[in-house]
């Protein structure tokens, strides 16, 4: 078992832009530093809820909101790993690009696993499962305007809901 971890890792405005824009409760952000902590390694739910400080229930209940949402992926049965494509936001930084997710305004990169083209055929990158969907579903709240500047979100123009 992992012994709890040192809070004092270094982070990046990747790192904390994602943390503030998708993780809505301090469990959520708690698991999340798990993983940030030690990204190459897979965590069991209770390795997770002991060192997050957190019950059994609710480390799986973070860890199925993180799967579903494409942050972590079950490598095994009860087995999870941080997703490689997130890595940006802590080797990099910042991804090598200027291009923004339309729906959380995130930076991410132009190997983003996420894509989806919006109505005028122009590709879209997403930081996870959970923006690609919102975009596929309200698509038009997120399309940047026809010659609008590109990578810049519909949100941060004031344009998205």
């Amino acid at each position: 078992m992992r012994p709890a971890r040192n809070r004092t890792t270094t982070t990046t405005g990747s790192f904390d832009a994602f943390s503030q824009i998708h993780l809505a409760t301090a469990a959520e952000r708690a698991v999340h530093w798990c993983f940030a902590s030690d990204p190459d390694a897979c965590w069991s739910d209770a390795e997770v809820a002991f060192a997050a400080r957190l019950d059994i229930s609710t480390a799986r209940w973070a860890l199925e909101r993180f799967a579903d949402a494409g942050i972590v992926e079950e490598v095994e049965e009860g087995c999870y790993r941080w997703r490689p494509e997130h890595r940006y936001a802590l080797d990099r930084g910042e991804p090598e690009t200027a291009i923004r997710d339309p729906v959380c305004g995130m930076p991410v990169g132009l190997d983003a696993a996420y894509q989806a083209e919006d109505v005028f055929g122009r590709t879209e990158r997403f930081c996870s499962e959970r923006c690609m969907a919102a975009f596929l579903v309200w698509g038009l709240a997120f399309t940047r305007r026809r010659g609008a500047e590109p990578g810049r979100s519909p949100v941060a123009d004031g344009h998205g809901p």
